[in-house]
């Protein structure tokens, strides 16, 4: 998810599933800054730390989390229309493709960070990345949000 769409969509996730947000006392989207309330609990890390808590602390975690992903599901248009990037299959291969299609920007001045024979190999990926979206897509399954972020610090 680009970060200039991170306000309006935690705006818009905190409006749809208020018991599972942080509530947002101040957002600024031309400085793409929030002012959220504490949120008074402890993180997802300390939680992992107890291990007698842990398995309890993910399934908890992921039953929230697949809530949210299933409700938004109906709310694609309204967070489209916001702004939210869509990255949903079809448009996920092709910006695969666009991407790979420009050389330039993918090579970094690091030694041994990308190189030519890299961007080749993956450019020679777009073919099976395009079908295996068109696969994933014949499950006929809701496209909603996915969290590219989904990591241990950033759930309390």
């Amino acid at each position: 998810m680009a970060l200039d769409s991170e306000v309006k969509l935690t705006v818009e996730l905190a409006k749809l599933f208020p018991n599972n947000s942080v509530r947002i006392v101040a957002a600024d989207e031309t400085r793409n800054s929030l002012l959220m309330e504490d949120y008074g609990r402890r993180s997802l890390q300390e939680l992992l730390e107890e291990p007698d808590r842990a398995l309890a602390t993910v399934e908890g975690v992921l039953s929230v989390y697949s809530t949210m992903q299933i409700g938004t599901a109906d709310h694609v248009d309204k967070l489209l229309s916001i702004g939210i990037p869509d990255q949903r299959l079809n448009i996920l291969a092709s910006d695969f493709e666009a991407i790979l299609s420009e050389v330039e920007h993918l090579r970094i001045e690091i030694p041994g960070i990308l190189t030519d024979e890299d961007i080749r190999g993956l450019q020679a990926l777009a073919p099976e990345v395009w079908g295996r979206c068109e696969r994933l897509g014949r499950f006929e399954i809701p496209q909603t949000i996915e969290h590219g972020d989904f990591i241990q610090d950033r759930f309390f």
